[in-house]
Formats: structure tokens, C-alpha cells, sequence
């Protein structure tokens, strides 16, 4: 089965929270991830 980028469910999300408690960080990680399963 091919696995096209439609198949992939998209959402939004908003992370609410103090500075300095790593948000970014979550965010980043996540992604890097992502990038490393895929390439």
C-alpha cells in the first residue's frame, strides 16, 4: 500500500503555558522526529 501524504491526518494545535517550561522544545523534538522516520 503507498502511503501518501493524504493519508496522513492533519490538525492544529495550540500549546498554552508558562516561559521557560518547554514548549518549543516539545514541538521541535516531534518534528525531528517525523523527519527522521520519513527521509
Amino acid at each position: 500500500m503507498a502511503n501518501n501524504k493524504d493519508d496522513v491526518p492533519k490538525f492544529k494545535l495550540i500549546l498554552v503555558g508558562d516561559g521557560g517550561v518547554g514548549k518549543t522544545t516539545f514541538v521541535k523534538r516531534h518534528l525531528i522526529a517525523e523527519m527522521a522516520l520519513e527521509g
